[in-house]
């Protein structure tokens, strides 16, 4: 992604969470794009279009660079 779309699914976090702490992500996604809020920002961290028009199925969640991707509580919400 980051050859295809370089700096579109990356952005630099305002007060950014130390990456080797606990911190919390929330992300909201809807019909056409995804939000991440960090440790109860007002405002979103990144907002992104959604690479494709799928409104119910599955979730993934992916780490990268070489991150070990360790998850505490995993709390899946869905709203009309």
């Amino acid at each position: 992604m980051r050859k295809e779309r370089n700096a579109v699914f990356e952005k630099e976090i305002i007060n950014p969470p130390n990456p080797n702490d606990w911190f919390t992500m929330k992300l909201v996604v809807n019909n056409t794009t995804v939000k991440a809020y960090i440790n109860n920002a007002p405002q979103a961290s990144l907002i992104v279009k959604k690479l494709n028009n799928t409104t119910s199925g599955k979730i993934g969640l992916f780490t990268a660079d070489s991150s070990d991707g360790d998850f505490k509580a995993i709390k899946i919400t869905h709203t009309k």
